[in-house]
């Protein structure tokens, strides 16, 4: 089924729908052995809602050999914030083998470092890579005798494994059909989208748990890089601080200089130029001194004229009226 067969209706679910469409589309062309299917799922809420799926078989190398495996690829609504959903299906007699990676309904646990990829091929192949240390299926023990000089699980041969069940039966519950009919295998299909708790917590605690790892590494980047910027500042300050220092130094050693050099300059001349200085000075106050008694007597006379004309006019005064004239009291008189 091609996405334009798909109805509408659930691509207009998607937050992102042209994205979405474009990583399907590129997905399907780099891995052939799936197809585009409309499936149904539980999500985080309990509730459950259509989305798009890819399902088919693809292969991974364990000990230089190549196996099969089956598996569904469900794209949530919230893609590309959260991860495509990665369920391993056995297929014939095998049965999930748990790990720490993956839990007992065959959901493979989100890895760290979703964010920076946002791809869907990069996720399948980061789960081949899983597989490739830790096969995610084996024999079931209770229809296959295993050996003593087996491993505690055993991967099918490619001739062994049944291909998967008409893709119309995946795509009404994406259940594959086992041999046995068994409703308790069909149950853990159904539920598998529902959070199941695990060693390290459900799966909305994973995420949360990834997104926590991702914010602690950038908090981490931006404190070394705070930190080398001020170390880098405070080397800084020290050379300028060096630099004011030396340049201090070299200022005052050229002030000591030039003063010494002004000094023996100036001692071998001081007397003459201080004798010349000195006689040239009192010239000078000679001069002043004399103008000043110049213009002292000059004043003199040009008071004692106008006096004696105000005396030749005032003739007809009384001496004690002149003496208030002239603003001389009688005790200055006797005193002269």
């Amino acid at each position: 089924m091609s996405l334009q067969q798909i109805d509408k209706q659930i691509l207009n679910q998607y937050k992102q729908s042209k994205k979405v469409q474009t990583d399907i589309q590129y997905f399907c062309q780099q891995f052939l052995g799936f197809k585009i299917q409309k499936a149904s799922m539980f999500n985080f809420k309990g509730s459950k809602v259509e989305v798009l799926a890819m399902i088919g078989r693809t292969t991974f190398n364990f000990q230089n050999k190549a196996f099969p495996i089956c598996l569904g690829i469900y794209i949530p609504h919230e893609y590309p914030s959260l991860q495509p959903r990665v369920l391993v299906i056995p297929e014939g007699n095998q049965e999930i083998y748990v790990t720490t990676n993956i839990t007992q309904s065959g959901v493979v646990i989100d890895f760290q470092g979703w964010q920076q990829t946002n791809n869907i091929i990069v996720k399948v192949q980061k789960c081949l890579e899983l597989f490739s240390a830790i096969p995610p299926v084996r024999a079931k023990k209770n229809q296959t005798q295993i050996e003593s000089n087996q491993t505690s699980y055993s991967l099918p041969h490619s001739q062994n494994m049944q291909q998967p069940k008409s893709q119309q039966a995946l795509q009404a519950s994406y259940i594959p059909a086992t041999n046995q009919g068994s409703t308790q295998q069909t149950q853990v299909y159904q539920n598998s989208y529902i959070p199941v708790k695990t060693t390290k917590g459900s799966y909305l605690q994973t995420q949360d748990i990834t997104d926590l790892e991702n914010f602690r590494s950038k908090v981490k980047q931006i404190v070394s890089i705070y930190q080398n910027q001020v170390e880098k500042s405070r080397l800084t300050i020290r050379s300028d601080i060096e630099k004011l220092r030396s340049t201090n130094i070299q200022l005052s050693n050229d002030i000591k200089v030039q003063l010494q050099q002004q000094d023996t300059s100036v001692s071998s001349d001081s007397q003459f130029v201080f004798g010349t200085s000195v006689e040239q000075m009192v010239q000078q106050l000679l001069k002043e001194c004399e103008h000043n008694i110049l213009l002292q007597k000059q004043a003199c006379q040009i008071a004692s004229d106008e006096f004696m004309d105000k005396l030749v006019d005032q003739q007809e005064l009384e001496p004690q009226e002149l003496l208030k004239l002239l603003n001389i009291n009688d005790v200055d008189i006797r005193s002269k």
